[in-house]
């Protein structure tokens, strides 16, 4: 075997030239088998997203969609006891006592929504401690919970249908509450962050 004084390359028995670097074949060399080490091809590196290590991205944490949800969660409670209290108020007050009076299926309203209002209250002020905890239990109970908001909310539309047969607004309201619902509850069945974050 020879090589190529110039650039090293193998130079093929009975060649004029080089073929790497044109290169005189006269001036190549004989080198002996032993000094050249066979060469072993690498095997094809792994694939690496940018800014991991491990291949898989990193969407543990309370960020992207999850953030948003975060929020209207945090802000769940307040708009609850707000909710109650205006029933109550209405219920117990002097200004619509004999409205009540004369139609009793009002009232019933009023305490079936005080009485949701303050479930749905209690529960998420223990799925605000859930979900800063990051447990693992969370994705879980919020789907309940965002089904029972939707249940809650078709019960009252159908009441106050019932009660003003022209109440046309009803089924746009708890139509729009019922797809907002399940496009949470959606994101919480399929999204990588989700199962990322809730591990505790």
């Amino acid at each position: 075997m020879r090589s190529c004084n110039r650039c090293g390359a193998e130079v093929a028995p009975g060649a004029v030239i080089c073929v790497w670097c044109g290169a005189a074949a006269e001036s190549a060399r004989e080198v002996p088998a032993i000094q050249r080490p066979a060469t072993v091809a690498d095997p094809d590196p792994p694939v690496i997203l940018a800014g991991t290590s491990s291949g898989t991205r990193n969407l543990s944490g309370i960020g992207g969609w999850l953030i948003l949800f975060a929020i209207a969660l945090a802000l769940e409670p307040i708009t609850s006891i707000r909710g109650v209290l205006i029933g109550l108020r209405i219920l117990h007050g002097d200004r619509y006592r004999d409205f009540l009076t004369a139609h009793p299926a009002y009232s019933g309203l009023l305490l079936f929504e005080a009485a949701s209002g303050t479930i749905l209250l209690i529960a998420s002020v223990a799925l605000n401690v859930a979900l800063y905890q990051r447990k693992k239990i969370f994705p879980f109970w919020i789907i309940a919970l965002l089904a029972a908001q939707s249940v809650v909310l078709a019960i009252t539309q159908l009441w106050l249908v019932l009660l003003h047969s022209d109440y046309t607004q009803a089924a746009a309201y708890s139509g729009l509450g019922v797809a907002e619902s399940l496009i949470w509850i959606a994101y919480f069945l399929r999204s990588q962050r989700v199962k990322q974050t809730f591990v505790n």
